[in-house]
């Protein structure tokens, strides 16, 4: 192999039990075969929720979305989430396609499923040295009885010629999310979107926000807000450094409809934290998540 060679590597289908199991993946199979040094540019998720011939609206169908979280570390070492990350908190855009079934190849009459899929795009090209790779967990955190998720992951990129010269540093993107369960009013913990790393700045890229009904069953319609309109955030840094209007601005206009997103360029300080507060607005029915998405830099030598 004497130049750079694109690859993508798949999980293959991983069936996500509905009982909040965490299942292992084989992180062999994300790995490029030749064992030589690479380069990772976007993850891909792709996950279908489970069939249903009862609960015909977006309800149940885009369930998946929220439903299905990873974890993904880099050689089971560096962190690439904080802990369990929802599957459309990762990337801005989601692009949702319904099936339906008349019945035939082992599915009953009249059953709709809704795939969704997701395209996470590295800030910078994270180099992975040979012979290591990204280890991912999936679970489903709906604790119910919607049957099972067929989820799918890859990871896109490029294998290096041998000659190439390592880096000094890796730029290793990292992500966690914050959720609003469904109060009124509240505050996020501290430590709940932060800089964890104790000795190198946490460069933050964008926020993500997404909103979902419960209808008391434990299904989460997505995208949707009260009869009396999105509530009321602010968000600030630990020094009460506003990103938002101090008085508040509406959730449905703080994060662009279209992407979700917030875009937020700054580098935070180890341990410097980011807060989101509801002021109002919000109801016992809904339930909020706003992620923050960025990377820090890895040395290699």
């Amino acid at each position: 192999m004497k130049n750079s060679s694109p690859v993508c590597m798949s999980s293959g289908q991983i069936s996500v039990i509905d009982n909040g199991s965490v299942i292992p993946i084989n992180g062999a199979l994300l790995v490029p075969p030749y064992r030589r040094a690479y380069l990772v540019k976007e993850i891909h998720f792709s996950c279908a929720s489970p069939t249903s011939a009862t609960l015909l609206t977006g309800a149940n169908l885009q369930a998946a979305q929220h439903f299905v979280e990873v974890q993904l570390t880099l050689g089971g070492q560096k962190a690439l989430t904080r802990d369990f990350v929802p599957i459309g908190m990762f990337a801005p855009t989601v692009h949702s396609e319904a099936e339906f079934y008349l019945g035939g190849q082992g599915q009953s009459a009249n059953q709709y499923s809704m795939w969704s899929s997701f395209r996470w795009t590295f800030p910078r090209p994270m180099y992975v040295q040979a012979g290591d790779g990204i280890v991912p967990q999936v679970r489903s955190n709906r604790l119910g009885t919607n049957g099972t998720f067929l989820f799918y992951m890859s990871v896109v990129g490029e294998v290096l010629p041998p000659e190439a010269k390592v880096p000094d540093t890796s730029c290793v993107p990292y992500v966690q999310t914050y959720r609003n369960n469904k109060v009124v009013a509240s505050i996020s913990e501290a430590r709940q979107l932060e800089n964890p790393f104790n000795d190198r700045p946490l460069y933050c890229q964008r926020f993500i926000g997404r909103s979902y009904l419960d209808n008391g069953n434990g299904i989460l319609t997505p995208e949707s807000f009260p009869a009396a309109g999105p509530p009321i955030i602010v968000i600030t840094d630990q020094d009460r450094f506003p990103i938002t209007n101090p008085s508040g601005v509406p959730f449905a206009t703080a994060f662009e409809q279209r992407s979700h997103s917030l875009e937020h360029r700054r580098a935070l300080t180890p341990k410097q934290w980011v807060q989101v507060k509801f002021l109002s607005g919000g109801d016992s029915t809904r339930v909020y998540y706003v992620s923050m998405i960025g990377y820090r830099e890895e040395a290699l030598n």
